[in-house]
């Protein structure tokens, strides 16, 4: 049994064997009958397939044409603004990537046309363009109600870099740092992205319609500075809602303004003397109103000028010889002050001369006014005549500068009345001074002219005016006068000083100098008050010299100052120093233009050689006289120590 068991159990090793084998060549003939049965449809799905991949690749460049592309191309991209500005530059194309700004998305030209290939993922874009984009205004806001006003919008000094923000939220000033306490602007801040380190950054604040701030960041922000006007080049201010800050102050008009007050002329303030419609240019000079320069013409033609806060001057007007015929008129021409009509005009009234400043007549008759200069522009050296156009009177004045003197009525030959005196019944009797003595010059001492005015004949007693005097009342005089003294020859004269010293004190002494100063020594002789103290060489110095001298000859003996007669520019400043003067030593003052005869055409139109002829010195002795009774009884206390 244990043989025939493993005889078995070899044998069916064998048979085991053998069918494996025989199992595995059957499935390799099955293998090889598949393979064939689908070789066919393989091979047909196969070339149908490579049918299709010869047509793709077909459609695809070829090697030469990618390489020769390719060598064309910057590997730099190009930047644009946008398509638009792309298209504008390269309208038939370019090789190359090109980018856009607003959208960050790459192009490329192909088929004709640009095509938009999405988001740029290249490289990236350089530092320059890197900063190009960062430092681009990048936002705007608009703030149109109080509850936007939080931070960072509300305060000027917090917005973002880069921003526009404009703010229109009514009435109520919320806004912190804004440039006139308003909330209705445009502002743009330029300036470095990181917000700490914005030094350099810029504000441009923009109120409409009419004016541009700007400022600038430097450790801090810089005051606004009001840069420029737009809505209000030419304004217009025509009622009270108009004439408001800063048209209702021509020291706050904005720069590089034209402004005309059809309304409000008489309101707005700091405007120059004018009664009607004006325009003023604004023309800058500089960051403000201080270095600017200001023009303002009237609707009438008259023309103001000033330099930035300064005071008005009228500098022309295209009319002059004018008929007034309003008073509305006379104000809109500024010609209701006589102080003010332009030089070499005559200007006509026909309204009531009451109704006109600094005129000589004060009741309802008409009037006409001759300026007259040596040129258009001066202020100094002027003569005004006015003309009462009812009587036919005439009267003159002098303008100097900011000197003007009264008006003084003209009387001529035949108007003259030496026997109407006012309060003749008043006047005191010159015999009263037994003995005078007048301290003078040639016109007091007689000195005549021949025709041709350059031959004199000496002083002649009969001939002088003080000598005449002194025959009329039986007094005496006392010749302290010579013709050519001045104040300071008459010190050292011997018809002067010398003379005083010797003689005996006398009751009175009139003081006639000055001619001869002004005429002679000219203005620059003129001196300063403090010279009555110091004694310098001067009118001032050597006339208080001679009043000294005076009063220690004759301490009781009371003194009159005569002013002289010519009123030109030179002679009126003597003789307002004769005032001084006579006040310093409280002596009284006479002018003797307050004498009629000193300003008639008798006395100014019949001299010789700047003289009085002998009809001449004889009016004047009358007139001096005139003058002398009235100074008394002006001066009633002065003279009333007389004999004590």
């Amino acid at each position: 049994i244990a043989i025939n068991q493993k005889e078995d159990i070899a044998n069916a090793n064998a048979n085991y064997a053998a069918l494996k084998q025989k199992d595995a060549q059957q499935d390799i003939a099955i293998n090889q009958k598949e393979d064939i049965a689908n070789a066919n449809a393989n091979y047909a799905a196969l070339k149908q397939k490579d049918a299709q991949q010869d047509a793709a690749i077909a459609t695809k460049a070829r090697q030469d044409f990618i390489v020769d592309y390719l060598s064309k191309m910057s590997l730099q991209p190009e930047t644009f603004e946008n398509e638009a500005a792309l298209k504008a530059k390269y309208p038939d194309g370019k090789p190359g990537i090109m980018v856009t700004v607003d959208t960050g998305h790459k192009w490329i030209y192909a088929n004709g046309q640009w095509n938009d290939c999405g988001v740029y993922q290249s490289a990236g874009f350089t530092d320059d363009q890197n900063q190009t984009f960062n430092n681009a205004l990048r936002g705007q806001a608009f703030i149109y109600d109080h509850s936007q006003v939080v931070p960072p919008y509300d305060d000027l000094n917090t917005l973002p870099a880069n921003t526009t923000v404009s703010y229109m939220v009514g009435n109520g000033h919320t806004i912190k740092n804004t440039p006139d306490q308003r909330d209705d602007y445009t502002v743009i801040t330029i300036g470095p992205r990181d917000r700490t380190k914005i030094t350099g950054s810029v504000q441009v604040a923009v109120r409409f319609p009419d004016v541009v701030w700007t400022r600038m960041y430097w450790s801090d922000w810089g005051d606004w500075m009001r840069i420029s006007s737009f809505g209000t080049k030419n304004a217009n201010i025509y009622d009270d809602k108009t004439l408001v800050a800063p048209y209702d102050d021509l020291n706050t008009l904005p720069l590089g303004t034209s402004v005309t007050y059809s309304y409000g002329y008489d309101k707005v303030k700091n405007s120059p003397n004018i009664y009607g419609p004006f325009t003023v240019s604004t023309l800058a000079g500089g960051e403000s109103i201080t270095t600017a320069s200001q023009i303002a013409v009237t609707d009438s033609g008259i023309c103001y000028v000033r330099f930035g806060t300064s005071s008005w001057v009228r500098l022309a007007e295209y009319h002059k010889n004018i008929n007034i015929s309003s008073e509305e008129q006379a104000k809109s021409l500024g010609y209701d002050d006589l102080n003010n009509l332009p030089n070499n005009a005559t200007v006509m009234y026909s309204i009531q001369s009451s109704l006109l400043k600094n005129s000589p007549i004060s009741a309802k008759d008409s009037i006409e006014v001759n300026t007259i200069a040596h040129n258009d522009d001066s202020k100094y050296g002027r003569t005004q005549e006015a003309y009462n156009l009812t009587t036919g009177e005439r009267y003159t004045r002098l303008l100097n500068g900011d000197v003007i003197t009264d008006w003084e009525k003209v009387i001529t030959s035949d108007m003259l009345d030496l026997s109407n005196l006012n309060d003749k019944a008043n006047l005191p009797s010159l015999s009263m001074f037994g003995k005078f003595a007048v301290v003078g010059d040639s016109y007091a001492s007689g000195v005549l002219a021949k025709d041709d005015g350059t031959t004199f004949a000496g002083g002649q007693d009969n001939l002088q005016w003080p000598v005449m005097m002194a025959r009329k009342w039986g007094t005496t005089m006392l010749h302290l006068a010579k013709g050519g003294l001045s104040t300071r020859t008459w010190l050292t004269d011997d018809q002067g000083l010398t003379k005083l010293n010797s003689s005996d004190p006398q009751d009175i002494y009139y003081l006639c100098l000055g001619i001869n100063d002004y005429y002679g020594l000219g203005e620059d002789y003129l001196g300063t008050a403090a010279d009555m103290d110091s004694g310098a060489d001067t009118f001032y110095g050597n006339y208080a010299k001679i009043i000294k001298a005076i009063q220690a000859k004759a301490p009781n003996a009371p003194i009159i100052m005569f002013g002289v007669a010519n009123g030109d520019t030179v002679p009126a400043k003597f003789s307002n120093a004769q005032k001084e003067i006579a006040s310093k030593f409280g002596i009284p003052f006479v002018s003797e233009r307050e004498d009629p005869f000193f300003t008639s055409d008798y006395y100014n139109n019949f001299m010789s050689g700047g003289h009085p002829q002998a009809t001449g010195y004889a009016a004047m002795a009358l007139a001096m006289e005139r003058l002398i009774q009235k100074t008394i009884v002006k001066n009633n206390d002065y003279f009333n120590k007389f004999g004590w």
